[in-house]
């Protein structure tokens, strides 16, 4: 998606919702509590009466319909992301009815009915494949959620439409995700494309949230303006978090929960993104688009990881350990700040300081711009046993543009006042985020495979293995893994890794 101001003002409006809605399946949410109206934009505002534009006007699809034909979806199961096609009927949950009311209007418009169900993303892969070995049925699932790294895998396989074949899908749209899906494509291809209805991968982004009053007490200045004036860097952060410790009961040791650390996370979210966010990714794509080995003899990309390493291998971080409740120890006010993805800012509701968001910084001034890290998501994608692809490309297409067109305008006005960002300049700084959206493919389509294993291997050893050893006995792999998408291309068959 070539995110305008205007995109942005949508995306973040919609995310700020699905945070809040996050927190109300957890239960800390208040559903009740639109935020304030502030009437922007409005009729009344201006003085001036205005007739509603007609939303059907601008979606390029046919005039057709399909004679009430089902439109079979499988979907994931998740306690606190948006990842259901439909939900049951109209509640007291904003989102929730958006998205029912976004259903009914496509249903309406092209004569057909959804009918959804859902299962745990673990169970989704093998059900496409099931379904694609079979052959076509009547019965079978038009949309099957898959979670991206299998997506990839399935794309492989054969087991996924060619987007050329989606006759009625342009991915050049404003409500496609186009920088992230040119990612994904292989030889200039797509198999699965993330659009406006792809909403559960907003909220699954790197962010930092910062204790302020950490930051006052230290005076540590301004990270917004830091931010705004690219002096945001790795040093910048590392020194603030090592600035930041206090040893509540002095005794001489920082431990995770009682006293106050620097910076905080788990690891899964964060060594990952000491790489992907200096824009060095483990594998990168070249000018035919296909992928290839980026880290192998790249200086950057070993400064980088191993500042960041050696920052997080520090007793003022807490890294390395496991712990699934890091987010409320940085409620408590014993950390300055915490590494985790934007759906996070939920559980921060209760947090009695006030707290910031800002980006993960940049490696260095010359980098020049951020880039934030887009952990994973799932996408609904088209089986390639699919018996009527006019139908499912002219439904995609229109819930990726309703998705942005009404969904998101919902929530257009109150969700900037949203609870869970608690300032102006944190509203910005999202914005910022979700503009510099960065995909990694050995971080997420070839997750398994490289980011776990590299990752556990570097845990394991506290973050003092060798960085440069560990990445170079992984060579082999990666290059067999970037062979796979080479042969693919080319219309070859993938053998099974």
């Amino acid at each position: 998606m070539k995110l305008t101001d205007n995109t942005l003002l949508r995306l973040l409006s919609l995310l700020l919702c699905v945070i809040m809605t996050a927190g109300a399946l957890a239960g800390c949410a208040d559903n009740n509590d639109p935020g304030e109206d502030t009437g922007i934009g409005s009729a009344a505002e201006s003085n001036i009466e205005t007739e509603a534009p007609d939303p059907y006007k601008t979606l390029d699809n046919p005039d057709v319909t399909f004679g009430g034909k089902v439109f079979n979806v499988l979907s994931i199961e998740h306690d606190s992301l948006y990842t259901a096609m439909d939900v049951p009927g109209i509640t007291s949950e904003p989102v929730n009815n958006a998205i029912y009311e976004r259903n009914r209007m496509i249903e309406s418009k092209y004569d057909f009915t959804f009918r959804t169900e859902t299962d745990i993303w673990q169970n989704t892969s093998a059900i496409m494949e099931r379904q694609v070995e079979a052959g076509a049925s009547d019965d079978g699932y038009d949309l099957i959620m898959l979670i991206c790294r299998e997506a990839y895998s399935a794309t492989l396989k054969n087991y996924l439409r060619n987007y050329e074949d989606l006759t009625f899908i342009d991915l050049n749209k404003e409500y496609y995700f186009s920088d992230i899906n040119a990612q994904f494509s292989i030889g200039g291809k797509n198999f699965f494309a993330y659009g406006a209805d792809s909403i559960n991968a907003l909220g699954q982004t790197n962010c930092l949230t910062f204790n302020k009053k950490i930051a006052s007490d230290r005076a540590f200045g301004d990270l917004y303006e830091m931010v705004n004036n690219k002096t945001w860097t790795y040093d910048k952060l590392f020194t603030l978090a090592a600035g930041s410790v206090e040893d509540k009961n002095g005794d001489g040791k920082l431990v995770l929960g009682e006293d106050v650390l620097g910076f905080i996370g788990d690891f899964d979210l964060t060594i990952p993104t000491v790489w992907v966010c200096a824009g060095e990714p483990l594998i990168a794509k070249d000018e035919d688009d296909l992928p290839y080995m980026n880290c192998s003899s790249n200086d950057r990309f070993f400064e980088a990881t191993q500042k960041g390493l050696d920052a997080f291998a520090s007793n003022y971080c807490s890294v390395f350990t496991a712990n699934d409740d890091k987010t409320d120890v940085f409620a408590a006010n014993r950390a300055m700040f915490y590494c985790g993805c934007v759906c996070h800012l939920s559980y921060l509701k209760s947090m009695p300081e006030d707290y910031g968001v800002v980006p993960f910084p940049m490696y260095d001034e010359n980098q020049g711009a951020y880039h934030s890290r887009l952990v994973d998501g799932w996408i609904h994608c088209v089986p390639a046993t699919c018996k009527d692809p006019d139908m499912t490309s002219i439904i995609m297409q229109a819930l990726a543009y309703y998705s942005y067109n009404t969904v998101y305008d919902v929530y257009y006005e109150n969700a900037l006042t949203a609870k869970y960002v608690r300032d102006q300049e944190s509203v910005e700084m999202l914005k910022l985020i979700l503009s510099t959206l960065f995909v990694d493919l050995g971080d997420t389509v070839w997750y398994a495979k490289l980011r776990a294993p590299i990752v556990d291997k570097i845990v394991a050893d506290k973050g003092s293995t060798a960085l440069a050893s560990t990445i170079k006995s992984y060579r082999r792999i990666i290059q067999g893994l970037c062979d796979d998408a080479e042969t693919f291309a080319e219309g070859g068959k993938v053998r099974s890794r």
